[in-house]
């Protein structure tokens, strides 16, 4: 898997531990990973993460999953 290394996953969960268990198990499958705990730190963050792929929770305070995603789409 070294080549995954440049793929790069963003995780936006609200919930400490769950963020916590999907970024180690990414990192351990090769990923470069970086995470946030709610959309407005994510939309913070991810223009310099430059990930290929977000997982996103759905419910979360202050911005949700879906707005997230139609944001970082425009």
């Amino acid at each position: 898997m070294a080549d995954d290394r440049k793929h790069r996953v963003f995780v936006v969960e609200d919930d400490p531990r769950l963020r916590s268990v999907l970024v180690r198990l990414l990192t351990d499958w090769g990923y470069e990973t970086g995470m946030a705990s709610d959309g407005v730190e994510a939309l913070e963050r991810i223009p310099r993460f430059h990930p290929s792929v977000v997982i996103s929770d759905l419910r979360m305070p202050r911005m949700d999953g879906l707005q997230l995603l139609s944001r970082l789409r425009a």
